[in-house]
């Protein structure tokens, strides 16, 4: 699977087949979304954001890394499933 999206001055590109990418930024991860047409919100206190598409109905809960920037990969796995579901991808 791969899927490149340009929103303003940041793009992201991701490319992989059965594995998802190791190295992959929260920023990265942010924009990807953000590209589909999530808006990032916090979801009360900690490092939980909620994406939200508010025309499609669809959410992807995250936990933001810390103290490393590196997104695990079953969020990226849930956050792809859920692109899918919805008819994004």
């Amino acid at each position: 699977m791969s899927f490149h999206v340009e929103q303003g001055q940041t793009t992201a590109s991701l490319s992989f087949g059965t594995d998802v990418p190791t190295d992959l930024t929260w920023d990265e991860f942010c924009s990807v979304l953000a590209g589909f047409g999530f808006e990032c919100r916090s979801a009360g206190g900690g490092s939980s954001r909620t994406f939200v598409h508010a025309k499609k109905g669809l959410t992807v809960v995250a936990h933001q890394p810390h103290p490393c920037n590196i997104v695990k990969p079953y969020a990226i796995r849930n956050a792809v499933a859920l692109l899918r579901k919805g008819g994004l991808l």
